[in-house]
């Protein structure tokens, strides 16, 4: 529920960002060219001048981005001798939901430079080379290069804020991020939790991230961009011409599982830019013709092949992806298998429902039934959330350096035999058809004496 003050957020976000200033020695703004960035740019920018302070301003570029974007960028962060800019164009993992066989794609690959999106950006702050990123990895995603370039950036001794500009009316997933009941790593000032800030890691807290825009709705973003005059990145007019709402205008690569819906406005909106996207980046013009549609599971009446049930139709699924993308979601359906099992939703797995029978749900998420988990994977659901799952963390560790590895993906211990027994019962459908798939297995926590008797079985 919100709790409305007696103040405004313009004035709200320059106390948060006066606080900043007065307690970190390191103030980083994580910039994207996008609105909300831009204006949280300019108010850290403005207490900079006031106060004679050095910031940074960090952007890790996606290769495939608007042309308009870029000019931003070059326009916001290059020249001012009081914002230091860290351009990073090194290679980097990105999600792309448009793709069962290239679920993520590599920014700035140098294997396939003559297929770039664009030339690299030729200043001084743009750092192209991963050696001069000692923490860097080939299998880095944007979580893991955020979670280590602070620790690396920061000397030691000092403190980190790194500064991010989104607001929790976005979307759920950005309210919860934020404001979530169950965030226990808050940042605490003079014996206050601040709870517009996150710890992403209690091991390092001297650095934290801080959203002080968070309250802001998207009008307050435009009216302060109108009354100061400041320069905005010029997609949103052409959005704003090709009709897209101002909530739904986004600044941000269009292949991820949210963001695909939009990603047939880039072939109306930069022409030439679309061009690149279709030779560099894998089911684009597939995502751009059925995002939002049944293709991709997102509406209701999507059919069964003739002589499949939902459970025989996601053992076929699964049986035509890569190692990476079934391991993860065999790894997925133990995960949601796991928690309705625990809460006694079902005793075994063989009660879990073909199609989405109705059952009394006192926990209001989503009943797991085989149609769900087939259409989980028919959306390209990487993460999961059409089971209501918890997003992984850590792409590289979790999921392909663990594959690679050993071929499983890395599970909590409570998980571990639900995904075991899930990867066994896909061994069998290999082997001899749906009809060898035998669903028998009890949560462990059924037997309380269960542990003890795995531990002892021998004696």
């Amino acid at each position: 529920m919100k709790h409305y003050l007696d103040v405004n957020v313009y004035d709200q976000a320059v106390e948060r960002i006066r606080l900043i200033f007065d307690r970190f020695d390191m103030i980083v703004v994580s910039y994207s060219g996008g609105k909300d960035s831009s204006v949280l740019l300019e108010l850290a920018r403005r207490e900079a001048r006031r106060r004679e302070k050095k910031i940074y301003a960090l952007y890790i570029d996606p290769e495939v981005q608007y042309a308009e974007t870029i000019r931003q960028i070059e326009n916001a962060l290059i020249g001012d001798p009081l914002v230091e800019t860290i351009w990073i164009c090194v290679p980097l993992l990105w999600r792309n939901a448009v793709s069962v066989f290239q679920p993520h794609w590599r920014t700035w690959d140098p294997k396939e430079r003559e297929h770039w999106a664009r030339p690299l950006p030729n200043y001084p702050c743009v750092i192209s080379n991963p050696a001069q990123l000692p923490f860097w990895d080939e299998n880095f995603g944007m979580e893991e290069i955020v979670e280590e370039f602070p620790k690396w950036f920061c000397p030691s001794g000092q403190s980190y804020a790194s500064l991010v500009g989104i607001r929790a009316d976005e979307s759920f997933h950005r309210y919860t991020a934020i404001k979530g009941k169950r965030k226990k790593n808050r940042w605490h000032c003079d014996g206050r939790k601040i709870i517009w800030s996150t710890l992403p890691n209690e091991k390092t807290p001297h650095i934290v991230n801080l959203y002080p825009l968070y309250d802001w709705g998207v009008e307050d973003v435009w009216k302060f961009i109108g009354d100061t005059g400041l320069r905005y990145n010029g997609m949103y007019d052409r959005m704003y011409l090709a009709g897209v709402p101002i909530h739904d205008q986004r600044i941000c690569q269009p292949y991820g599982d949210e963001q695909r819906r939009g990603l047939d406005q880039w072939a109306k909106m930069e022409p030439e830019t679309w061009a690149a996207a279709l030779e560099r980046v894998a089911g684009v013009n597939y995502g751009a013709r059925y995002s939002g549609g049944k293709m991709l599971g997102y509406q209701r009446g999507l059919d069964l092949p003739e002589c499949h049930t939902w459970k025989s139709y996601t053992f076929f699924l699964l049986s035509t992806m890569p190692d990476v993308v079934r391991e993860r979601y065999l790894g997925n359906f133990a995960i949601a298998i796991e928690w309705y099992m625990k809460e006694v939703y079902y005793k075994n797995i063989a009660e879990i429902p073909d199609d989405d029978t109705p059952i009394p749900n006192p926990s209001g998420f989503n009943i797991p039934s085989w149609r769900k988990m087939c259409l989980s994977i028919l959306k390209n659901d990487f993460w999961g959330l059409t089971l209501d799952i918890g997003v992984t963390k850590f792409l590289q560790r979790d999921i392909y350096d663990a594959v690679a590895q050993n071929g499983k993906v890395v599970v909590r211990t409570s998980v571990q035999p639900f995904y075991h027994f899930m990867r066994q019962q896909y061994e069998n459908y290999l082997s001899g058809g749906v009809e060898q798939v035998a669903l028998d297995f009890t949560h462990p926590s059924v037997d309380p004496l269960a542990v003890i008797k795995e531990k002892w079985k021998d004696l």
